[in-house]
């Protein structure tokens, strides 16, 4: 870096430019230089912890904001699911209902809209009442938490097809290894349309789960104003031979997974 030395006149008033300073220290290496192996590009992953406690990111990791986990939602028959590993997933505050109508031509928006239904991640809890919850206060204890986290290296998640897990890239590490499960994964009753809604990328961090277990959801009546905790299938209803997965990061930025 340089400084500058004011002579004559100020500037602003017309004045000659004053002389040159000092060569200033050298600076530290950047990402730009590529030195130590870093990398400009920033990553976002998503953690949910499905319970009740702070899931903490990984180490190398900073997180960008906790919230409650968000899954998808449901109006005049479209379901807009979100990928748990993106942003989107990780709201910062809960409500059944979190939307907006706005009006296009008159730009205006109103709380007033209401949707079909929401459905959250619901924490594995054995006291999770069976029957419709309608105070927002008991609700919001039954939503799982989450982290939305920065990192600096790109993940890459992988799937065998197989009973066996796959290896990562040359230059990756495991950063943790699971069951592959890339379909719809919101619940159904039995009056579900059986069309196959939207997924979740096979190339999400979110499709490689730890366990072959289905998690609880949470899903919330907007127009009644009640939510419904429904279970998950335990690891003894779900076959073992599933498809294997493992996601990876790069070798120079090799951290524990996460810290609860």
């Amino acid at each position: 870096t340089q400084s500058s030395v004011s002579s004559g006149i100020n500037a602003e008033y017309g004045g000659e430019d004053g002389v040159k300073g000092p060569k200033g220290e050298p600076g530290g290496c950047g990402c730009a230089a590529g030195c130590g192996g870093r990398q400009c590009t920033q990553n976002v992953l998503v953690l949910h912890s499905g319970g009740s406690g702070e899931i903490q990111c990984p180490d190398q990791w900073t997180s960008l904001w906790m919230g409650y986990s968000f899954f998808a939602v449901t109006t005049d028959g479209a379901t807009v699911q979100q990928d748990p590993a993106a942003a989107g997933s990780c709201l910062e505050h809960f409500q059944p209902t979190p939307l907006l109508s706005c009006d296009g031509e008159n730009e205006e928006c109103s709380g007033d809209f209401i949707s079909d239904k929401t459905v959250w991640w619901a924490i594995e809890a054995s006291d999770a009442p069976e029957s419709p919850i309608s105070d927002v206060s008991t609700i919001q204890r039954y939503v799982s938490r989450c982290n939305v986290c920065l990192g600096p290296s790109r993940l890459e998640t992988k799937h065998s097809w197989g009973t066996e897990a796959p290896s990562c890239s040359p230059g990756y590490e495991v950063m943790w290894s699971g069951y592959s499960n890339f379909v719809d994964l919101l619940p159904r009753k039995d009056d579900d349309d059986q069309n196959m809604r939207p997924g979740i990328p096979s190339t999400s961090p979110a499709t490689c789960r730890e366990t072959t277990s289905s998690p609880s959801f949470l899903e919330c009546d907007g127009r009644e104003g009640q939510c419904t905790v429904i279970k998950g299938t335990t690891n003894e209803d779900r076959p073992t031979d599933r498809g294997r997965c493992v996601v990876c990061t790069r070798a120079s930025h090799r951290s524990n997974r996460r810290r609860k």
